[in-house]
């Protein structure tokens, strides 16, 4: 997965929202892995995320649309193998400067989905890592019908079945098996 030279490196791409023009920028992209620390925290690795956004102002917020891209290196929970997933993020998010109103007293109510942006800049990498965040899945499979480990002897049953015995069923139904024969 070679980077293009003509990629641009956007990490460290912020913008005012006060100096953002009338007219919608475009940016296209990448942000290297070691400025992805959170989303590093999250995976067992990543390769550059790609960037590619529209930005323009509409009634005093910042618009952004486009899509965020990238390849994380997980481990299933079923079979502790590490394998690598795509993510793929469709951005459609609206910003404005100030702190957010719902946090400032309780009254306040969250009527639209806006991020308020403290600072009044908007951090191209902040969104994307949030974005690659929010795209990971909650269970992180390496193919749907992984089977998983033998809890008897540890083999790898979707790559090679073993023949030991399947555990004795002591869950919570156990009984109630035994009271319909079987």
């Amino acid at each position: 997965m070679g980077m293009e030279a003509s990629e641009r490196d956007l990490s460290g791409t912020v913008i005012a929202l006060h100096g953002i023009p009338p007219h919608p920028l475009h940016m296209a992209g990448m942000i290297p892995p070691n400025a992805l620390k959170e989303l590093q925290q999250a995976t067992e690795g990543t390769a550059p995320v790609h960037v590619q956004i529209s930005l323009h102002m509409e009634n005093g917020k910042l618009r952004v649309e486009g899509r965020v891209t990238g390849v994380v290196s997980l481990i299933c929970p079923r079979c502790l193998n590490r394998f690598e997933q795509p993510l793929l993020a469709e951005v459609e998010r609206e910003y404005v400067a100030g702190k957010d109103p719902a946090n400032l007293t309780r009254e306040s109510e969250m009527v639209d989905d806006i991020v308020h942006l403290a600072d009044g800049i908007f951090s191209v990498k902040r969104m994307a890592e949030e974005e690659m965040i929010l795209a990971l899945p909650m269970i992180p499979l390496c193919r749907d019908d992984c089977r998983g480990l033998c809890t008897v002897c540890g083999a790898d049953l979707s790559r090679n079945p073993c023949s030991c015995a399947p555990p004795p069923d002591d869950g919570p139904f156990a009984a109630l098996k035994k009271l319909k024969g079987g």
